[in-house]
């Protein structure tokens, strides 16, 4: 098992207690430097979550025995720019404005559109400048990348 994969089975394992999804595990440098955390739960994830689960991480012994000596841990949340990918990311972002680009070959890619719903399977967009609410569905299976656009 490696190191990140020793890492990631007692992260799980903490979130789950609180409720919490770890999107993603990054650790720079093999023989030190930063493990970054990311983390987001239903309804959104608050400054007070990542402060408290840091804290419950830091005060492990497994952490304090294996990573706190040639680690600095950072939790935070996945941020506007972090690509979507499950379907609950699509959930979470219903009505936001998204850029996705796919292998669905009867719709132009790259497509932009505000998320009207997902599915397990599927995300349903309202196409960015239809007047008449048309709607696109494009599988999960089929996207090859999909991100929040901010509107100014």
């Amino acid at each position: 098992m490696t190191l990140k994969d020793e890492l990631k089975t007692k992260v799980e394992a903490m979130a789950d207690s609180r409720g919490l999804w770890i999107e993603d595990i990054r650790i720079s440098e093999s023989g030190g430097g930063t493990i970054l955390i990311l983390c987001d739960k239903e309804g959104g994830i608050q400054f007070a979550d990542l402060q408290q689960f840091s804290k419950d991480i830091q005060k492990s012994e497994w952490f304090d025995e294996s990573f706190s000596e040639h680690y600095d841990l950072e939790v935070s949340s996945p941020g506007l720019d972090f690509p979507l990918r499950l379907p609950r990311h699509f959930v979470k972002n219903r009505g936001r404005l998204v850029k996705i680009r796919h292998t669905v070959d009867t719709i132009p890619s790259p497509v932009r559109g505000n998320i009207v719903d997902a599915t397990d399977s599927m995300v349903i967009l309202q196409k960015e400048g239809s007047t008449s609410g048309e709607t696109l569905e494009i599988p999960l299976d089929a996207i090859t990348e999909a991100k929040v656009k901010i509107k100014w």
